[in-house]
C-alpha cells in the first residue's frame, strides 16, 4: 500500500521535498550572515516594526532620525502587521529570516501546480519548479535582508492559479494578502486581473482585481503615504526626476532608454537562468511589465541588479512566460507530428543546464567560486560583540552601524549612524563596510572612533573593541 502510494505521489514527494530543503538551506545561510554582521538597514526597520507593532502603543512605527515615525513613511508593507504574531513565538529578528526563506521556497508549489495544469507533465512541472528554487536572483532577494515583496512571489503566483482553477475566494484573499506586502505589488495584481478579462474572458472577476489594484495603489502611494510623511510625496520619486518622457525628447531616445548597455545586460541577467526559454511565451512577459519599468525607468543602479529583492515582482512573469512558452511549443510539434515530450525534454534539458550554471558562478551560496566568504564568517569576534551587545539595557537608546542596528532593534529607539550621536546611550559600530567587495573603513565610524580616544568627543567612552567591532557608552555627569 506504501509503494502503491509512493507511486502515485512521486511528484508531491519530490516537490516537498525541494521546498523543504530550499527553505531549510536558506534560513541557515540566512541566519548565518546575520550572524557574521552582514544583515543592514532593510531588515532592522521591519524588525523594529513588527517588535513596536506587537508590544502595543507604537503601531506600525519604527525609530527615525528625530524619534518615532510611521513605517508608511517609508513604504506601505503592512504584512509586517499580519506577521508580528510571529514574534509572540519566537522573539527574534531570526524569524523574520526564516519566515521568508519558507515562502520564497513555497512559491515553487504554485510555479508546480500552473505548469503541471497547463502542460499536463509532472516531470517538466518539477523541473520547472527546481529551475525557480536554484535562481541566483531567486536566492539573492532571499539573502538580502527582509522584504515584503519578496513573500509576494508565493502570494502572486497563488493568486494566478486560484484564478486559472476558478477558485474565486481564494483568489481574492491571496490576492488582498499580495497587496499588503508592499505599495507596487498591486500592479501586478491588477495586470493578473486584465489577464483573466482578457484572455480567459472572466470579465467581472478580471474587473475587481483591476479596479482593487488600482485603487489600493493609488490611495497607499498618492493619499496614505504623503499623509504620514508631513504631505510629502512618495521618497522614492526623486529617483525618477531624471527620466526622459516622450514628450520632452523623441522617440528615439525614448527607447533608448529601455535598450542602452545597460538595460540590455539586465535583460540578460533575468533571462539567462532560464536559459532564455521565457522568450518563447513573450506575452506572458506583461505580468513582469510594471516592476520592470519601474526598475529600468529609476537612477538607482542597484534596482537594474538581480543581487537585490528588486526582481521579486518580474520572477513571476518570467515563470509563467516560460510555462506559457512550453505549452505553445506543445501545440506547434503536435500540429507538426512531432514528439512533443522528446522536444520538451531537450528544452528542459537546456533550461537545466542554463540555470545549474548561473547558480554556479553567481548565487549567494558557499559553492559558488566567486562567493564573498566572510559574509557567512562568525568567528570569535562576531560571537564576542552579540554578548556585549545583549548587555545593553533594553530601554537604553542606541544608535550604530547600519550592520549592527540589525540586533539591537527590540527598543524604542535604535537608529543609524551618523544619527543620534550625542543624543544616545550607546553607540556600537563596524569601522568596516560589510559590503560585498568593499572592506573599506567606514569614515564616518574612523572619525568618530579618533575623536572619542582622543577626547575631542568627550561624551562618549569606550567600553568595547575587539577587532573591527567598538561600543562607546555615554558619560553622564553625576
Amino acid at each position: 500500500m506504501m509503494l502503491s502510494w509512493i507511486k502515485r505521489n512521486w511528484d508531491k514527494i519530490i516537490l516537498w521535498g525541494m521546498v523543504a530543503g530550499y527553505g531549510l538551506l536558506m534560513s541557515l545561510l540566512a541566519i548565518r550572515r546575520h550572524n557574521a554582521f552582514f544583515s543592514g538597514y532593510d531588515l532592522a526597520n521591519m524588525d523594529q516594526t513588527i517588535w513596536n507593532t506587537i508590544r502595543g502603543g507604537n503601531f506600525f512605527q519604527l525609530s527615525g532620525a528625530d524619534g518615532l515615525v510611521s513605517r508608511f513613511q517609508y513604504h506601505g508593507d503592512l504584512i509586517l502587521v499580519i506577521l508580528s504574531p510571529i514574534y509572540l513565538i519566537w522573539n527574534d529578528v531570526r524569524a523574520l529570516l526564516t519566515v521568508q526563506s519558507v515562502f520564497i521556497g513555497l512559491a515553487a508549489i504554485p510555479i508546480y501546480l500552473i505548469a503541471f495544469r497547463i502542460l499536463k507533465n509532472k516531470l517538466i512541472a518539477l523541473l520547472i519548479a527546481g529551475v525557480y528554487l536554484i535562481n541566483p536572483g531567486v536566492m539573492w532577494t532571499n539573502m538580502y535582508d527582509f522584504h515584503g515583496e519578496s513573500l509576494a512571489m508565493f502570494l502572486v503566483l497563488m493568486t494566478f492559479y486560484w484564478g486559472l482553477v476558478k477558485e474565486w475566494n481564494w483568489m481574492y484573499l491571496a490576492a488582498l494578502l499580495a497587496m499588503t506586502t508592499k505599495e507596487n505589488v498591486p500592479l501586478v495584481i491588477g495586470v493578473i486581473g486584465l489577464i483573466l478579462f482578457l484572455v480567459y474572458k472572466e470579465r467581472a472577476k478580471g474587473m475587481i482585481l483591476m479596479i482593487l489594484g488600482a485603487i489600493w495603489f493609488v490611495v497607499v502611494v498618492f493619499v496614505v503615504m504623503p499623509y504620514f510623511s508631513g504631505g510629502q510625496q512618495h521618497w522614492v520619486w526623486g529617483w525618477y526626476d531624471s527620466v526622459e518622457t516622450v514628450e520632452q525628447s523623441s522617440w528615439t531616445k525614448y527607447i533608448w532608454n529601455f535598450t542602452n548597455s545597460e538595460k540590455l545586460k539586465y535583460y540578460d541577467d533575468l533571462l539567462k537562468p532560464w536559459g532564455y526559454l521565457p522568450i518563447l511565451g513573450i506575452p506572458w512577459l506583461i505580468m513582469a511589465g510594471p516592476q520592470l519599468a519601474i526598475n529600468l525607468l529609476s537612477s538607482q543602479g542597484q534596482m537594474k541588479s538581480i543581487v537585490m529583492h528588486y526582481d521579486s515582482m518580474i520572477i513571476p512573469g518570467i515563470v509563467l512566460a516560460l510555462i506559457f512558452g512550453f505549452k505553445y511549443l506543445q501545440v506547434i510539434t503536435t500540429k507538426f507530428k512531432v514528439n512533443k515530450n522528446v522536444f520538451l525534454y531537450l528544452l528542459s534539458i537546456l533550461m537545466i543546464f542554463f540555470a545549474a550554471r548561473q547558480n554556479y558562478h553567481y548565487s549567494p551560496l558557499p559553492t559558488t567560486p566567486s562567493h564573498w566568504w566572510p559574509m557567512y564568517r562568525v568567528g570569535v569576534d562576531e560571537i564576542d560583540f552579540e554578548k556585549e551587545l545583549k548587555k545593553i539595557p533594553a530601554d537604553a537608546s542606541i544608535t550604530a552601524s547600519s550592520e549592527v542596528r540589525t540586533h539591537l532593534t527590540h527598543r524604542e529607539f535604535a537608529t543609524n549612524l551618523p544619527h543620534g550621536v550625542g543624543e544616545v546611550d550607546y553607540i556600537a559600530m563596524v569601522d568596516h563596510n560589510h559590503l560585498v567587495g568593499d572592506v573599506e573603513v567606514k569614515p564616518f565610524e574612523g572619525e568618530l572612533i579618533r575623536k572619542i580616544q582622543s577626547g575631542e568627543e568627550a561624551r562618549y567612552k569606550e567600553i568595547y573593541h575587539r577587532g573591527e567591532y567598538w561600543l562607546f557608552k555615554k558619560v553622564y555627569s553625576e
